[in-house]
């Protein structure tokens, strides 16, 4: 007996089972109910007659008899028509299922959210799958409109879909607004806003910093200010990694997170994923709403953690930058694959600086005072002192000014419009870009800057 059934050759054995309940009943074309299978046809195949002809049709076309299947559509129709509740106090009101379905997106959009409450399960403020629900909703309503004509359905359908444009217009206006510089350590900075999850503001700000900065690098430090808003256990400070498609890709990455369950800042470096990483944990923590300086540099196989100038933690690091290869996403305030307990970074950062080599602790004490004493960082030197906007100017030495190059994708997901992107790739040099993601719902899909992705609607509407 043949174990490896496909999906295909089971729903051929239920076809060809339905064919007697089908031949008695069905009012067929007399031609097709002569025509008998041609086995030959399609070898290894259940029977299929040459005449039998596939049409779509219509939901108000079938007509469904007194039976489970009745009953079953029954309950949809009346969840889709009183959903809400749409009778609270004796007072009806048929926008109170929308706007609890409407909820995620009109706060990730800064949107009066209407006095909604959370649907709650995998539907609450902080999952990930958030705002999947709201298209299961609206293909409900579409269907119900589709198969009866009741008004109360298409009325409901129009309100989501107003209403998710109004979201979709919020989120292109915040996207085309330039962003903004706030007081930094030394000049100006940039907020980061930190992660949708658990966090009302819904934004995901990043900044991607150029593919194979490190390419090479031995020695190293990377040294920056953050003001932490929020201490997120595990939210990196940066994260540099290369989640290609293979397994073994997604398992490079070197990475500084802020705030770790030992209490203070943790470097980690890997080529075999988290249990190969060689790890330099800290217990000084980073208080919140305090600029800190923190610091890690890596001399031979020494790694060390500075902060504020003060050697916090070493370790010993066999692994160096130079055996990642060419890390392709490159990341400051977020990690590699963020999720639920790993979160964007809710903070400031300011003069952040790599160097092709470990300083000494006396010129980390220097650095953490002035950003230039020790000259020029020869890797890469964020001071976010330029105009507010996206651009992100490399102060390093190395005599480079590329232009950026932007590159937008516009898509929307079926049924749901979701998404506004902004921040194009990135080429080493000295203009670099900031990423700001917003997410609309659960699922992050990028859009032309500072256009709204075209509107779906749902089949059968």
């Amino acid at each position: 007996m043949n174990k490896d059934l496909s999906r295909r050759r089971v729903l051929q054995m239920g076809a060809l089972a339905a064919l007697p309940l089908l031949s008695s009943q069905a009012h067929a074309d007399p031609v097709a109910v002569a025509a008998q299978p041609d086995l030959a046809a399609v070898p290894d195949a259940l029977p299929s007659p040459r005449s039998w002809v596939v049409r779509p049709f219509d939901l108000n076309q079938v007509t469904l008899g007194d039976s489970v299947f009745r009953e079953k559509r029954d309950r949809l129709l009346y969840f889709a028509r009183e959903y809400g509740p749409s009778v609270v106090g004796g007072v009806r009101d048929d926008k109170r299922g929308p706007d609890r379905m409407l909820r995620s997106f009109r706060v990730n959009a800064g949107l009066d959210p209407k006095g909604a409450s959370p649907i709650g399960s995998w539907e609450s403020p902080d999952g990930n799958l958030r705002g999947h629900y709201t298209g299961h909703f609206l293909t409900l309503l579409a269907q119900s409109y589709a198969s009866t004509g009741e008004q109360i359905f298409k009325d409901k359908l129009d309100y989501m879909v107003d209403a998710l444009g109004e979201c979709q217009d919020a989120l292109a206006a915040a996207a085309s607004s330039p962003t903004p510089r706030v007081a930094g350590r030394s000049g100006t900075a940039v907020r980061l806003t930190g992660t949708p999850n658990g966090h009302i503001t819904g934004d995901a700000d990043c900044i991607a910093v150029p593919a194979g900065i490190t390419n090479g690098l031995t020695d190293f430090t990377v040294a920056t200010w953050v003001n932490l808003a929020v201490r997120d256990v595990d939210a990196r400070i940066f994260d540099f990694g290369r989640p290609g498609d293979s397994a073994a890709d997604s398992k490079v990455r070197m990475y500084l997170a802020a705030h770790t369950s030992s209490g203070g800042p943790r470097f980690a470096i890997t080529i075999s994923g988290s249990e190969g990483e060689q790890r330099i944990d800290t217990t000084t923590q980073l208080a919140a709403d305090r600029w800190a300086h923190v610091a890690v540099t890596k001399a031979g196989n020494v790694g060390t953690i500075y902060v504020d100038g003060v050697a916090a933690g070493t370790g010993t690091l066999t692994l160096s930058p130079a055996d990642l290869g060419e890390t392709t996403t490159n990341w400051i305030g977020r990690a590699q694959f963020p999720q639920t307990n790993i979160k964007f970074l809710n903070g400031t950062i300011d003069e952040f600086q790599i160097f092709g080599r470990a300083l000494t602790a006396a010129e980390v004490a220097a650095v953490a005072q002035d950003a230039g004493a020790v000259g020029p960082a020869d890797v890469l030197w964020y001071r976010f002192d330029e105009a507010p906007g996206p651009s992100v100017v490399d102060s390093a030495g190395r005599g480079e000014q590329r232009r950026v190059l932007r590159r937008h994708r516009r898509t929307t997901a079926p049924r749901v419009p979701v998404g506004v992107h902004r921040g194009p790739v990135h080429q080493a040099g000295g203009v670099h870009e900031l990423q700001r993601r917003r997410y609309l719902g659960a699922v992050l899909h990028p859009a032309q800057d500072h256009a709204r992705p075209a509107r779906r609607v749902p089949p059968g509407w």
